[in-house]
């Protein structure tokens, strides 16, 4: 379970009113998110905690598009928690994996936008996240620059599949092979 969201009597009350509320309301604007988020943070004392639910019920069930929405409108209400930003680019990453139809190169590269902003306070606190977020942009360039460098072995082959199918979607495939790794990794897709 994720340490953000431990299963405490709260946290699972939580989880079932947003499971409720999705399940029910399978088109959500702005306005019904902003009023659903402000009745979640009056009754949880983390906004992280609630947006990082939400996403994660989100995941969970499926509702990418959902979600690609959600992260629209933390945008506009100011996304400016790094464990929220974290938790949104393991979605966008999802989303992208399982659910290519949903996904949306403008929210990946508004994401970046906010991982380079933040990264200015947290330095190497995105590094995973902004690698990501790169492959998913198809910038391949940049994301070679820090694949040296910067990742570590055991980021690299939990990162191997969605590069491979980034790669394959950009149709940059030949870029792959001066990749090096010193660990063996399992590529899987679906």
């Amino acid at each position: 379970m994720d340490p953000i969201l431990c299963m405490d009597t709260i946290s699972k009350a939580l989880y079932q009113t947003i499971h409720s509320y999705i399940v029910h309301n399978d088109i959500v604007s702005y306005e019904d998110w902003h009023y659903f988020r402000t009745m979640l943070l009056e009754s949880s004392e983390k906004q992280k905690t609630v947006d990082c639910a939400v996403l994660k019920v989100l995941e969970q069930n499926c509702y990418f598009d959902l979600g690609m929405f959600y992260i629209s409108y933390l945008f506009d209400t100011g996304l400016d928690n790094p464990t929220t930003i974290k938790q949104a680019v393991h979605f966008l990453e999802q989303c992208y994996l399982k659910s290519f139809e949903n996904f949306d190169s403008k929210v990946a590269n508004e994401l970046l936008d906010h991982i380079l902003v933040m990264e200015k306070s947290f330095p190497n606190f995105f590094t995973n996240q902004k690698a990501i977020v790169l492959c998913l942009c198809g910038d391949f360039d940049k994301f070679s620059s820090m694949w040296s460098n910067v990742l570590d072995g055991p980021t690299k082959c939990r990162l191997m599949s969605t590069i491979f199918i980034a790669a394959c979607r950009y149709r940059c495939i030949g870029w792959i092979w001066p990749l090096t790794m010193k660990c063996p990794f399992t590529l899987s897709a679906s």
